[in-house]
């Protein structure tokens, strides 16, 4: 999670791609941040999808596991 930084409204914190110089996005003191690996993402994509589904567009609303989220088909 972001402990310093500003807010969005303030500029937020910056991504860019170091090559480029392009900007990719941002995120603001207390928002949690990370970059997942390519097989994270792939063996947990419902789940992700998920919670930036309800990040974007549903005001942060918990999450609930639906059958078979998981290996164990809890």
């Amino acid at each position: 999670m972001a402990d310093v930084g500003q807010r969005h409204s303030g500029g937020g914190i910056r991504m860019v791609d170091g090559a480029t110089g392009e900007h990719l996005g941002e995120w603001e003191k207390g928002e949690a941040y990370m970059i997942l690996s390519r097989d994270t993402y792939a063996n947990n994509k419902h789940l992700v999808d998920e919670l930036i589904d309800t990040s974007l567009y549903r005001g942060g609303a918990p999450v609930r596991p639906k059958p078979g989220y998981f290996a164990d088909g809890e």
